[in-house]
C-alpha cells in the first residue's frame, strides 16, 4: 500500500482537475474562419490612421432580446410631451396631400472666398454643426458628380450667412458682397475652407454577381452620412464594397479622416480634454446577426442611441422593423424589435403605377437620414426634465414613387419618431408628406402644387436652380415659378448654436425650440439646405398603433 502525507494527498486530484479544465477550455474555443481577402482595385494612399480593420469572422458576438425585459414599457405616446407632436398647424394640399412648410431651400457654394471658380458639380450634402467654440459653424461633405466609374467626396468647413443684419442672431454671419455673388443675393451656406478630398481605404467585395458585378470594381465610397453619436464622437457611415457580400455599410470616426477635427474637439474652453474616445479609428463594417440575414447590398441604415449604448436601425417598412445593438467592431446583436410592436408605415394601393412593360410599381419606403435625439420641451422651460420619459429619436424616411419607366418620379419626405427608452417603440410618422416653400411635387401641375396661391409660387422671383444656377424652371402649364421637382433628404443636424454652449457629448441632443439644418439633394446634380424649427418639421404626426 502506498502512503502519502496529508498535504501531498491533494496533489494527484489537483493535477487531474487541471488537465480536465485545459481539455474542456480547448474544446469550447470557437473556430476561427479564415477567408481569403482580395483587393479588386487600388486607390490613392490613405491618410494616417485610416486603415481597414478585419476582426476574425468567427467572433460572433451575441446578445439577447431578453435584455429589454426589465425595462418599464410605459408608452411615451400617452404623455403630454408626445401629444404636442400630433397637432397639425398647416392644412394639406387638396391635390398632392403634401404639407408645405414656410421655409426656403437655399444654395450651397463650395467656393471659399478668394478661390477660383469651381466647375465641378456637387450633390448629396451631408451636414453637421460644429461645437460653439469653433470659428466655423458646420462640417459639410458633398459628393462630386463623376462619370460613374469612380466615386469622390469632399469635405469643408462652412458657414451660413444672412444678407440683412436683422436676420443675424448671436454669433451669426452677415453676408459679404462676395458671398451674395456666389449665393445669388440671398441667405446661403458657403465653404470657408477649400474642399478637401476624403480618402477612405478600399475594401474587398466578397461576391458581386449578375447585375451587381460592376459594383465590385468601382473605386471610392457612396452616400456618406455624418453625425454625432451619443458620446459626442463625430462619425461617418458610408457605402462601399463588403467583405460579407457585395456592397455594405462601414463606420469610421471623422477624426481619422479630417485631422483638424481632433484638435477642435480637444480645445473646449469649458471642459479641456482629448475629446471623446475614438472607437472607430479605422473602418469597421457593420453587419447583421445572424449571418444568414445579410443582404447582397446593404444601405440606408440609421445609427441611434444615448451615452455608451449604440443601436442600428436596419429597415423600416410597412411589413417589418429591424434594429439591433452595436457590440463593437461592427458586430451586432440579433433583432431586438419587440414582438408586440405593430407596423407604423402604410401601403396605399391607390398609388400603384403600371409600367410600359405592364408591370406594377408599388411605392417603397426606405430610411434616409441620420437620427437626432429630441427632448420634448423647450430649453427655456424652467421645469423641463431631460430624461427618457420625454425624449425621442427622430429621422427622415422616404417613400419612393416610380414612373411608367420604372425610374424614380419623386421621393416623399416623412419624419418618424421612436422612443428613447428600450425597447424603442415606434411612436409616430408624419400624417402627410412634407414639402418646403420652393419645392415641387413631381407629377402635378403648378396650379395643383400651389392650390392656395392660384398656381403662383408664394416666394416671388426668388428661385433656385440646379447646382446654384439661378435659371428658373416653368412647367408646361406656364403657371408660376417651379423648382426642385426631384429632391431628396440627405441629412438632418441641429443648427449651430453659440448661445447655449452645448458640449460635444450633447451635440446630438436638441429641444423643441431649437432649429435643424436639413441637407437636400437635387436631381443627382445639385444641393441645398433648409433651416427649420424642429417643432415644425416633427409636428403633425400620426400616432403608431399600440401593440
Amino acid at each position: 500500500m502506498y502512503y502519502l502525507p496529508p498535504l501531498r494527498r491533494l496533489l494527484v486530484p489537483s493535477f487531474v482537475c487541471l488537465i480536465l479544465l485545459i481539455i474542456c477550455k480547448s474544446s469550447l474555443r470557437p473556430a476561427i474562419i479564415h477567408l481569403p481577402l482580395q483587393i479588386l482595385y487600388s486607390s490613392q494612399p490613405s491618410p494616417p490612421g485610416a486603415r481597414v480593420r478585419h476582426p476574425p469572422l468567427g467572433q460572433q458576438l451575441l446578445n439577447s432580446t431578453s435584455d429589454f425585459e426589465s425595462f418599464d414599457r410605459t408608452p411615451l405616446r400617452h404623455s403630454k410631451y408626445f401629444k404636442s407632436l400630433l397637432q397639425c398647424h398647416h392644412a394639406p394640399n387638396k391635390f398632392t396631400s403634401h404639407i408645405r412648410l414656410p421655409h426656403l431651400i437655399y444654395r450651397i457654394s463650395m467656393v471659399p472666398a478668394g478661390s477660383p471658380e469651381d466647375a465641378r458639380i456637387f450633390w448629396n450634402p451631408t451636414i453637421m454643426s460644429l461645437p460653439y467654440w469653433s470659428s466655423n459653424q458646420y462640417l459639410l461633405i458633398s459628393r462630386i458628380v463623376t462619370d460613374g466609374a469612380y466615386q469622390e467626396n469632399v469635405i469643408c468647413e462652412a458657414n451660413i450667412c444672412h444678407p440683412n443684419t436683422t436676420d443675424v442672431g448671436p454669433g451669426g454671419r452677415l453676408c459679404s458682397e462676395d458671398d451674395l455673388t456666389h449665393l445669388s443675393g440671398a441667405m446661403g451656406m458657403r465653404c470657408m475652407t477649400p474642399p478637401m478630398r476624403l480618402n477612405v481605404p478600399p475594401t474587398p467585395a466578397k461576391q458581386c454577381l449578375g447585375s451587381m458585378a460592376p459594383y465590385a470594381s468601382i473605386p471610392g465610397f457612396h452616400d456618406p452620412r455624418i453625425f454625432w453619436d451619443g458620446r459626442g464622437a463625430p462619425l461617418m457611415i458610408l457605402n462601399t464594397q463588403s467583405r460579407y457580400a457585395c456592397f455594405g455599410l462601414w463606420l469610421i470616426d471623422l477624426r481619422s479622416l479630417y485631422p483638424p477635427l481632433e484638435g477642435l474637439l480637444a480645445s473646449s474652453p469649458s471642459f479641456p480634454s482629448l475629446g471623446p474616445l475614438v472607437s472607430y479609428s479605422s473602418l469597421a463594417e457593420l453587419t447583421r446577426n445572424p449571418p444568414e440575414t445579410r443582404g447582397a447590398m446593404e444601405k440606408n441604415w440609421v445609427v441611434f442611441g444615448q451615452g455608451e449604448e449604440g443601436y442600428i436601425s436596419y429597415e423600416l417598412t410597412p411589413q417589418r422593423r429591424t434594429f439591433a445593438k452595436m457590440l463593437g467592431a461592427g458586430y451586432t446583436s440579433p433583432n431586438l424589435t419587440s414582438p408586440a410592436e405593430l407596423p407604423c408605415l402604410f401601403d396605399d394601393p391607390g398609388l400603384i403605377t403600371t409600367g410600359i412593360d405592364g408591370k406594377k410599381h408599388t411605392p417603397t419606403w426606405h430610411q434616409s437620414t441620420n437620427s437626432l435625439t429630441l427632448v420634448l420641451c423647450r430649453r427655456r422651460d424652467s421645469d423641463y426634465v431631460s430624461g427618457v420619459e420625454n425624449t425621442v429619436f427622430v429621422a427622415v424616411v422616404h417613400r419612393k414613387h416610380l414612373n411608367a419607366y420604372g425610374l424614380p418620379l419623386r421621393y416623399e419626405r416623412y419624419v418618424v419618431a421612436w422612443s428613447a427608452q428600450p425597447p424603442f417603440d415606434m411612436l409616430g410618422v408624419s400624417k402627410h408628406p412634407i414639402l418646403f416653400t420652393n419645392e415641387t411635387a413631381a407629377g402635378w401641375t403648378a396650379r395643383e402644387n400651389w392650390d392656395d396661391s392660384h398656381g403662383e409660387a408664394p416666394f416671388g422671383n426668388y428661385t433656385l436652380g440646379i447646382n446654384g444656377n439661378s435659371t428658373s424652371r416653368r412647367r408646361e402649364s406656364g403657371m408660376g415659378e417651379m423648382w426642385a421637382s426631384f429632391t431628396y433628404t440627405v441629412s438632418i443636424a441641429w443648427a449651430w448654436d453659440v448661445r447655449n454652449r452645448v458640449e460635444v457629448k450633447d451635440k446630438n441632443v436638441g429641444y423643441l425650440d431649437d432649429k435643424v439644418v436639413v441637407g437636400i439633394g437635387i436631381a443627382d446634380g445639385g444641393q441645398g439646405f433648409v433651416e427649420v424649427p424642429v417643432k415644425e418639421l416633427v409636428g403633425c404626426l400620426r400616432a403608431c398603433p399600440v401593440g
